[in-house]
C-alpha cells in the first residue's frame, strides 16, 4: 500500500513540474523584455540560455532519489527558459557556463549550522555548488520518498552561482530557509522562483555568454 502511495505521489509530481514551463510562460517569465532590468532576446541567442551541470557524487544517494531530483531542477530552469543539461563538457566555449556541483555526506554537524549547501558564486573553477545530501536525506524522511526536496536544494545552490550572489529572497525556492508550508509546495510542484530571481538568473546567463 505504501509503495503504490509514493508511486502516486511521484506521479503527481512529475505532472505537476511538467507543466512548469507552460505556467511560467503564461506569466511571461520565460521571455524577458527590454526595459525590465533584463537583455531581451535569450531564446533567440543560441544556447546562451544553456547551462551545464556536471555532477561528483560523494555521497550514497537512491538511484531514484537522483533521478527524481535530476528531473525536478531541470523543470524548475525550464519554467523561467532556462535549460539546464547534466554533462561534463569542458570543451572551448562551453566551459565558462559549466558548473561543478558536489552532493557530499557526513557533513560536520558545527559547518554552517542547518544550512543544506553552500555555493561559491564568485568562482570559475572547481566545486562552485554542494549540497549536503545527509541534512536533505533527514529532511526527506517522511516527507519525500522522490527527491523533490533534493532537486529544490540543487536549483537553489545552482541559482547563487547564477546569480552571483549570496543573496536570498523572502519567497519562494530562493529563500534561505524553507518550512513546512514550502515543503508542501514542492511535493505540489508548485515552489516558484520570484520574478527578481528570474531576472538575476538570466542577467547572469547574459554575462556568462559574452565570456
Amino acid at each position: 500500500m505504501r509503495r503504490n502511495i509514493y508511486l502516486l505521489s511521484y506521479l503527481l509530481v512529475l505532472t505537476t513540474l511538467a507543466a512548469v514551463p507552460a505556467f511560467a510562460a503564461s506569466l511571461n517569465l520565460t521571455s524577458p523584455k527590454s526595459g525590465d532590468g533584463t537583455t531581451a532576446g535569450l531564446s533567440e541567442a543560441g544556447d546562451a540560455s544553456t547551462i551545464q551541470v556536471c555532477l561528483d557524487l560523494q555521497a550514497s544517494v537512491d538511484h531514484q532519489i537522483l533521478m527524481g531530483a535530476r528531473f525536478t531542477a531541470v523543470q524548475l530552469f525550464a519554467g523561467i527558459g532556462v535549460k539546464l543539461q547534466w554533462i561534463c563538457d569542458r570543451s572551448r566555449g562551453t566551459v565558462n557556463r559549466g558548473i561543478e556541483l558536489r552532493l557530499s555526506d557526513h557533513t560536520d554537524p558545527a559547518f554552517l549550522k542547518s544550512a543544506l549547501g553552500y555555493a561559491q558564486p564568485w568562482t570559475d573553477t572547481g566545486i562552485r555548488a554542494t549540497v549536503f545530501y545527509d541534512r536533505v536525506d533527514e529532511l526527506q524522511r517522511g516527507r519525500d520518498p522522490v527527491g523533490v526536496i533534493l532537486g529544490y536544494a540543487i536549483a537553489h545552490e545552482l541559482t547563487h552561482v547564477l546569480q552571483r550572489e549570496d543573496a536570498h529572497a523572502a519567497q519562494g525556492i530562493m529563500r534561505s530557509s524553507w518550512n513546512e508550508q514550502d515543503f508542501q509546495l514542492m511535493r505540489l510542484g508548485t515552489l516558484y522562483f520570484t520574478g527578481a530571481d528570474v531576472r538575476a538568473i538570466h542577467r547572469g546567463l547574459v554575462a556568462y555568454a559574452q565570456k
